[in-house]
């Protein structure tokens, strides 16, 4: 999948400054890698739903019963400086296996439970938890 960088940074970023601030949606660039990375979060249970509008992408944030997001940490992995590749036997677990990492593969874009289940490696974009 060729895409840039940048476009997994702004995600993370947007996603994590809104839930700290505890917006209900926030709005990311309509990019393929985005919405891929937005189905594994929401398959996840990272996100409640999101709806592509036009260039852009509404994506609707949780929340627990106390107001608090559900997403604790977000961070970017590989960068376009230093791209990090792992093949399937070293595909890294975060916060034991609490966390999700989320990895572009030659299937596509996908968590690392499911990378696992079809035994590819890939590069990590990213990790959630």
């Amino acid at each position: 999948m060729k895409f840039t960088n940048h476009h997994v940074s702004d995600l993370v970023v947007r996603i994590k400054n809104a839930a700290q601030r505890e917006h209900s949606s926030v709005s990311v660039p309509n990019v393929k890698v985005v919405k891929s990375i937005l189905n594994v979060l929401k398959e996840e249970g990272y996100v409640s739903s999101y709806q592509e509008d036009g260039y852009a992408i509404n994506v609707s944030l949780k929340y627990d019963n106390r107001s608090k997001s559900i997403i604790s940490d977000f961070v970017v992995v590989s960068k376009p400086s230093k791209r990090i590749y792992s093949n399937l036997e070293d595909v890294p677990s975060y916060y034991n296996g609490l966390g999700v990492t989320i990895i572009s593969t030659s299937k596509g874009v996908m968590s690392d439970s499911q990378a696992r289940q079809a035994g590819v490696g890939g590069e990590i974009l990213c990790q959630i938890f």
